[in-house]
This record gives structure tokens, C-alpha cells and sequence, in this order.
């Protein structure tokens, strides 16, 4: 969908589609859009939720930043951070 609107930057992108999180990660070309923070319902394993997101998402260039409200975890584009003051 993101490349046939031709949607090449996003700011925040919340996830929180009931199990298929993992799923339409693995489905978004990374090298086609540019993604700067992630909200995403990650409780898969209990209250620390899963590691197969954080794995994806750190190898794509971001941060674990927080987990939030015991479902959530929060990541940042490395380049967010760069430009951090």
C-alpha cells in the first residue's frame, strides 16, 4: 500500500493490530520508506512481550526507547536520533 501511494517518509506508525504486528513489519520494504518512530502493541510473551519485533526493528536501524502501559514498545530511527540536540 505505502508503494503504491508512493509514501516514501512517515513520522509515527502505531501498530496494534492483534497478533500481526510481527506480520506487517515483515511486510514494509524498509529501503523504500523511511519510518522514523514506531509504536507497537508487543504482548506476546507476557508482560516484557516478545524479542522477534525488537530483533526485526534494531536490525533495521532502531532503538528500543521505552515499553509503555505493559503492552507497548516504543523504537527510533537511528537517524531521529542523530539529529537530537
Amino acid at each position: 500500500i505505502l508503494s503504491e501511494r508512493n509514501i516514501r517518509n512517515i513520522g509515527i506508525v502505531s501498530l496494534d493490530i492483534e497478533g500481526y504486528e510481527l506480520n506487517a513489519l515483515q511486510g514494509i520494504d524498509f529501503s523504500k520508506t523511511e519510518i522514523m518512530l514506531f509504536v507497537i502493541e508487543n504482548n506476546s510473551s507476557g508482560i516484557m512481550g516478545g524479542n522477534a519485533i525488537r530483533e526485526l526493528l534494531i536490525a533495521k536501524g532502531y532503538v528500543f526507547h521505552a515499553r509503555i502501559w505493559g503492552m507497548d514498545d516504543v523504537f527510533i530511527h537511528q537517524r531521529m536520533l542523530a539529529h537530537k540536540r
